[in-house]
């Protein structure tokens, strides 16, 4: 038994010296999802799981586009820092945050609303603190080649315009690089959050991300326009490892998702 148990663990080990772990179970099928584009990275394996569409056909983000605003956000505002709500800012199309003119309210919490439930009022509110949107979009575009990123295209900086695009396999290594930052991870994973801004008023922030009660999921990003449909990107936990799984364009992205943990459940074979 013991060299049994011996001979077991250099074989794990030979496997994950050509990195064929987990093992796929073909016994399983694969995955019928609704998404036009899907994968599913690795974490441990470094390495896809999962594939499907065309991974070097630039895709609109919709709200995945305020993954690199914040990313923009953090490096040049101090969260602590007061920001005014303008006309501008609460003039901004789509979801808004409910902050009225004139109220002054911290980087921390406007920030917290755009991840948490995408307020475009709060990412206008915060670019106008930095410069204009041109000067917004550069440091975007910056913070892209720095990162190492070749094929990102940003129009605006909330990502409502089918003009801000991103190619898949640089999407979800973007993904990874925003959920690796401690205050953008520690928002994403709260349900509800509760504040009171400078000025005195009480907001209620509540997550968009519709999984997040499931016991699988670590922390999600969405995003919807009629162009991009709806956009998700997770992290996930299955027995311990950790993925990160990518959807854009689909019909139905919470159903895809239950549907692709299941298969990374039973579609492998764990060590």
């Amino acid at each position: 038994m013991f060299l049994e148990s011996i001979i077991t663990g250099y074989a794990i080990m030979a496997l994950n010296m050509i990195n064929i772990l987990p093992l796929r179970n073909f016994a399983i099928p694969e995955p019928e999802i609704s998404a036009k584009v899907a994968l599913i990275w690795d974490y441990e394996n470094n390495k896809f799981l999962f594939k499907k569409g065309n991974l070097e056909n630039p895709m609109p983000l919709a709200s995945l586009n305020k993954l690199i605003s914040s990313l923009v956000i953090l490096d040049e505002l101090d969260l602590e820092e007061v920001v005014e709500i303008t006309p501008e800012a609460l003039n901004t199309y789509g979801k808004a945050g409910g902050f009225k003119l004139g109220e002054r309210v911290k980087v921390k919490n406007l920030l917290r609303a755009v991840l948490m439930q995408s307020s475009n009022d709060a990412v206008t509110a915060m670019v106008e603190v930095i410069g204009s949107q041109n000067k917004f979009l550069d440091l975007m575009r910056q913070k892209t080649n720095e990162l190492g990123f070749n094929y990102f295209r940003f129009s605006d900086p909330i990502g409502f315009s089918k003009e801000n695009v991103g190619v898949p396999k640089e999407v979800i290594s973007l993904a990874k690089k925003a959920f690796d930052n401690e205050f953008i991870s520690s928002s994403l994973k709260l349900d509800k959050y509760n504040f009171e801004s400078v000025s005195g008023f009480k907001h209620t922030i509540y997550n968009t991300n519709e999984l997040i009660d499931n016991s699988n999921v670590i922390m999600a990003k969405t995003g919807f326009t009629e162009e991009a449909g709806q956009n998700y990107v997770v992290k996930v936990e299955i027995q311990g490892n950790p993925f990160i799984i990518l959807l854009l364009n689909s019909g139905d992205r919470y159903r895809d998702t239950l549907v692709l943990i299941q298969w990374l459940k039973k579609g492998f074979i764990w060590f």
